[in-house]
């Protein structure tokens, strides 16, 4: 049975051909291998911007099976902003910015964490990296859709400070502007 949402096998070529350029998805199918819609599909070669919206750890995986799966994102030739809303190991989000090259920045949805892990000083010196307090989520979308103005476009002004010397290189928390 597809999970909501999804289309049969015969009814994805269509799908194929869509323009798709921005996607909020959960990874639980996208990023699974044996799945029909999975993330080496046509339309998902065109994403430049993917939020994730879940763990994708499950219970009989070990920890290089899940990272495989994660790391299966480093094949999308066009992706240049990953936003995870999840809470997964700091050590994924590591090897997430050395897999995916051409990443632009990556955003975690989420609180810093109350004990920082020694990942979390690898992350902070990557420029790429980028962490939004989830509290603020639903403010930012809408602000998004209104004004054009989200945390994606936020994350990329926040990289340039950084890169350019304007903002501290170790910012990585991305504030609240509403």
């Amino acid at each position: 049975m597809l999970p909501t949402g999804l289309l049969p096998d015969e009814g994805l070529a269509a799908f194929d051909d869509l323009p798709l350029k921005h996607l909020h998805a959960s990874p639980y199918h996208i990023l699974d291998p044996t799945s029909t819609m999975t993330i080496l599909r046509p339309p998902f070669l065109r994403i430049t911007h993917l939020e994730l919206c879940a763990e994708l750890d499950r219970e009989d995986d070990t920890d290089d099976e899940a990272l495989a799966r994660w790391m299966t994102l480093a094949s999308l030739p066009k992706l240049s902003h990953l936003a995870l809303n999840c809470n997964m190991d700091m050590h994924v989000y590591v090897h997430l910015l050395a897999a995916c090259k051409a990443l632009h920045a990556l955003i975690l949805l989420r609180n810093p964490p109350r004990r920082r892990p020694a990942e979390m000083d690898i992350l902070i010196e990557n420029l790429r990296f980028v962490m939004m307090p989830v509290e603020h989520y639903t403010a930012d979308w809408q602000r998004g859709v209104l004004l054009g103005n989200d945390f994606w476009a936020r994350a990329d002004i926040l990289i340039a400070k950084r890169i350019s010397g304007e903002m501290d290189r170790r910012t990585f928390l991305l504030e609240d502007t509403s």
